[in-house]
């Protein structure tokens, strides 16, 4: 007997719960422009314990601190720093 109808079956009702789910929650859909630290290394490939040592050596791009425990990245910035570190070929 075949699994198919009930694979077909399973794959539907994820599809259906998956779909509520976004329509429920809209701001999914919502990129923030200010990225937290964590939000921002993924965003550039790294670890969040990377971004902290570039920020403790003065490196990597900048970054605003409304008080001492909050820190956000622009996702503008974030770009801004991945351009200004664009290598040739061969370069």
């Amino acid at each position: 007997m075949s699994d198919a109808p009930r694979i077909e079956k399973l794959i539907e009702d994820t599809v259906k719960r998956t779909v509520v789910s976004l329509i429920e929650n809209p701001e999914c859909f919502v990129q923030p422009e200010w990225l937290t630290s964590a939000q921002a290394a993924s965003y550039l490939g790294l670890t969040d314990k990377g971004m902290e040592e570039m920020r403790r050596a003065g490196r990597g791009p900048q970054f605003s601190r409304p008080s001492h425990r909050v820190l956000r990245y622009r996702k503008a910035d974030l770009d801004a720093y991945l351009e200004a570190h664009l290598i040739a070929p061969g370069g």
